[in-house]
């Protein structure tokens, strides 16, 4: 689904939608799917404290608000398919910055699985450097959506034993929305009545809002 995500994304955005209008419409779409299959199947969660609603607020800004500033920033100045390639390392940060700011251990199957994606990186880049290079701006903003990715991974780690997959997933989406809403009114010139007869448009929308986003966060965590 979120390979998919990348492609489905640059046809919202090349039609002429605002980014930050597309990621809140996104992600509105995800809650009104996820709240009221949340009140009906979930057990109350049990988060402790202030600690733990500003590790769930946080999770919301790094997973959501943050993470979606930059990716889609980066689909738009680079290919779907360079924008693919650089999500796919998230693994390996995750695995790295587990090493250096936590000392957890790197057992050697994680090392070879590291130098093995890192390898298939260089030749996937290496067979197209020119065209990765062309959309080098692009190409930093995928990193900085990946950094942002691996904050809300180890923001997020201890609620999960705390709070069910769905609990997080309905609650970041939502509180998510709440830090996207002030860049979307930024963009209001930007609005055009054009937009909503696109059925391709909104078609593209419900599978990132459903498939992407409501599912695809509910069977990550």
């Amino acid at each position: 689904f979120w390979g998919m995500s990348f492609v489905s994304t640059r046809v919202v955005l090349d039609a002429g939608f605002p980014p930050m209008t597309m990621i809140a419409l996104r992600f509105v779409i995800a809650s009104l799917v996820l709240l009221p299959i949340h009140r009906r199947l979930e057990a109350p969660a049990r988060l402790r404290g202030a600690r733990d609603v500003t590790a769930l607020v946080l999770s919301a800004v790094f997973g959501v608000s943050l993470y979606f500033f930059f990716e889609t920033r980066g689909i738009k100045l680079t290919s779907a398919s360079n924008a693919a390639l650089i999500v796919a390392t998230v693994p390996v940060l995750t695995v790295v910055a587990d090493r250096l700011l936590f000392r957890n251990p790197l057992s050697w199957l994680q090392g070879l699985g590291i130098s093995l994606s890192v390898l298939g990186v260089f030749f996937i880049v290496r067979r197209s450097a020119e065209r990765f290079a062309d959309g080098l701006s692009g190409n930093l903003f995928m990193l900085g959506a990946c950094l942002s990715w691996v904050a809300y991974i180890f923001v997020s780690r201890h609620l999960r034993a705390r709070a069910g997959g769905l609990y997080l997933t309905t609650w970041q989406s939502v509180i998510g929305v709440a830090f996207l809403v002030p860049l979307v009114f930024l963009e209001r010139t930007q609005w055009s009545p054009a937009l909503l007869g696109e059925p391709a448009v909104w078609l593209n929308l419900l599978y990132l809002g459903i498939a992407c986003s409501a599912v695809s966060y509910f069977l990550y965590l």
